[in-house]
């Protein structure tokens, strides 16, 4: 079967194009593939992950964490309950959260996330944990057709 999917909240590249045919057996299925076919490998996603946006938000959980870093701009948690809020993240796959907390607290410039982690944590947060692209499917053959009219305009 084939479905129509797309992003609802524009958060792809346009460059790779909003709607994409995708064929599998269900809309859930769509919009898995959707997310493993496309927007694992968007520059969006990948920004997200890599830049430092993905980890930042377990640092400010709390209301009174947000207030004293927005008037103080120093933040309350520490190092350790980082790591713990992102082991806790990813409590049914540590192995992802190691991976990350390494990459993340690298003291080397140059360290990268291996590939294979990176699609892994990628598909974690789009899929397992279903953040950051929400996305919608429809079946092709419940789209309308509109036909063209042979109308004269004389």
């Amino acid at each position: 079967m084939q479905f129509l999917v797309s992003s609802t909240d524009c958060r792809i590249d346009d460059d790779e194009g909003l709607i994409h045919i995708v064929h599998a057996d269900s809309v859930s299925s769509a919009i898995r593939a959707f997310k493993l076919q496309v927007c694992i490998h968007d520059k969006y996603v990948r920004s997200y992950i890599l830049d430092g946006e993905f980890g930042e938000r377990f640092w400010i959980l709390t209301a009174k964490e947000r207030q004293h870093f927005e008037k103080t701009g120093e933040l309350i948690a520490t190092p350790a309950l980082f790591r713990r809020r992102l082991t806790n993240y990813f409590a049914n796959r540590p192995d992802l959260a190691t991976a990350y907390l390494d990459y993340y607290f690298s003291s080397n410039d140059e360290q990268e996330l291996a590939p294979e982690h990176y699609c892994e944590l990628a598909e974690y947060l789009l899929v397992t944990k279903n953040e950051f692209i929400k996305a919608q499917a429809l079946p092709l053959d419940a789209i309308p057709v509109i036909h063209q009219s042979r109308c004269s305009t004389s």
